[in-house]
């Protein structure tokens, strides 16, 4: 029971560090594409 939460913050964590570089990925393409734009 007690590994099945460590594997569940680990999941958690691991998805949320995906959700960041998905985010920082989008918003690097954002700023390329205002940057081209001025």
């Amino acid at each position: 029971m007690r590994a099945l939460k460590r594997w569940r913050a680990y999941k958690r964590r691991k998805f949320a560090e995906f959700k960041n570089l998905q985010n920082f990925k989008t918003s690097r393409i954002y700023g390329l594409f205002k940057f081209i734009k001025f």
